[in-house]
């Protein structure tokens, strides 16, 4: 998972190689650009609050 904003997180899936700790860190920012599977926003039962995420597979 990689924090984008306060209001933005976007899910990383692995495809078809799973990635160390050290190798996720540096490649974030282009898993970053991958185009998503899955684009929604979550609402809180009250209304109060909105987040946006992003579903990848790298």
């Amino acid at each position: 998972m990689i924090s984008v904003s306060p209001n933005e997180i976007v899910y990383c899936i692995a495809g078809t190689k799973n990635y160390s700790d050290n190798e996720f860190k540096e490649r974030r920012f282009e898993f970053l650009k991958t185009e998503p599977i899955i684009v929604e926003t979550y609402h809180t039962p009250d209304g109060l609050a909105k987040m946006l995420y992003r579903v990848v597979v790298i």
